[in-house]
């Protein structure tokens, strides 16, 4: 947290510097703020912006060209990278202690790119992808494999990284199959009711669904992974008095998913889990996993879910395709109310098991105040 200090608003020159990949550049001077009671508002120079969005490309939050100007495509990544360090309001707008945590981040990520991923901090690269855990690619001689083929081969040379409001490939990825199709995730046959995804619910608008299992005697439900991928992301932290934990999972061809809730992790996953910053109460902020780590179909995460004390069984679900926009989001309306990018490409995950669809959308549902009501299942 920096110092309070206290301006006037024309005869104060301020110049705030920071570390951009090795060398100090002179980020703005300021001859006229406008003030608030927490933060200064800067105004950069030409020059500095470029500097700005050359710091923002390297954390894979600004895509665009160096173009010095203080455009909606910069503003919009220094509001994402705002929000993603907790700086309020996150407004786009330049200020002090967004350069600071600016300067923050591109040393940490200085240290990996010199050290090499350690799996805690950091966000995605833009320019150079980064390095996935190896593994023995499957025969392409066995036709069962041609999809981990896929996958391989997509893990070697692409990603999909968040810009804006959207996904957008690094590097060219593998076709998906056709048709899509996911295994359980859970076994459908213990879940009492779900929650539908693409909903605006009490606590917001919520991209993903979930799974209920009320009649279950305790937390004791299996998660497995329902298509083959990599775990990019994820995070552990205190809800109701216990710890959650929280993974995505991306697959090169463009296909996300996510897990929220989790209670109890196999060895595999709690020890990657371990590496996250120490839980805190209701900070769910995910940690990049670097590098990423291959998982399979069939794979189990987590042995136990929701909540033990209050005995709330549940697990969230949400499925999202990287490759395109969704049908709400043709609505730019709709848009502006949302802020994540998981709501323009959340998808309505029942189609992907066509085998259990007509029982998924027999059950009950998980929130009786909005129904089957979604933004996605129509």
């Amino acid at each position: 947290m920096m110092p309070k200090k206290h301006y006037t608003l024309f005869a104060k020159q301020i110049i705030i510097n920071f570390l951009i990949i090795g060398s100090f550049i002179s980020v703005a001077t300021i001859a006229s703020a406008q003030m608030n009671s927490k933060l200064t508002i800067v105004s950069p120079s030409k020059e500095n912006i470029k500097q700005m969005q050359d710091g923002l490309q390297k954390l894979g939050l600004y895509r665009g060209k160096q173009t010095g100007k203080l455009d909606e495509t910069t503003k919009q990544a220094i509001k994402k990278f705002q929000k993603d360090n907790n700086i309020k309001p996150a407004t786009g707008v330049v200020n002090e202690k967004t350069l600071t945590a600016l300067s923050r981040q591109l040393k940490k990520l200085e240290k990996q790119n010199t050290q090499g991923g350690n799996g805690t901090y950091g966000y995605h690269e833009a320019i150079n992808p980064p390095k996935i855990t190896p593994y023995t690619p499957p025969s392409p001689n066995d036709p069962g494999n041609l999809d981990k083929m896929k996958v391989w081969k997509g893990q070697s040379g692409s990603y999909w990284m968040n810009i804006g409001k959207e996904y957008v490939a690094q590097g060219t990825p593998p076709e998906c199959p056709n048709p899509l199709v996911m295994q359980q995730p859970v076994d459908f046959s213990l879940v009492t009711s779900v929650l539908y995804p693409g909903q605006q619910r009490s606590t917001g608008y919520k991209a993903h669904g979930g799974f209920r299992f009320d009649s279950s005697l305790s937390n004791n439900i299996s998660v497995r992974i329902p298509f083959d991928a990599a775990l990019i992301e994820g995070s552990r932290y205190i809800e109701a008095g216990e710890i959650q934990y929280l993974f995505t999972f991306q697959a090169s061809c463009g296909i996300m998913y996510r897990f929220d809730h989790l209670l109890t992790l196999t060895p595999k996953f709690q020890k990657i889990a371990d590496s996250f910053p120490e839980a805190k109460i209701d900070d769910s902020r995910t940690t990049n996993v670097i590098p990423p780590v291959a998982v399979t179909v069939g794979e189990e995460v987590a042995t136990a879910v929701g909540f033990s004390k209050t005995k709330n069984i549940a697990v969230d679900f949400g499925v999202y395709d990287l490759r395109k926009k969704n049908a709400a989001s043709a609505n730019a309306d709709w848009v502006k109310q949302r802020e994540s990018a998981l709501a323009i490409h959340g998808i309505c995950w029942f189609d992907l098991f066509p085998n259990q669809k007509q029982l998924l959308l027999s059950l009950p549902v998980g929130d009786q105040a909005v129904g089957k009501k979604s933004d996605y299942c129509q």
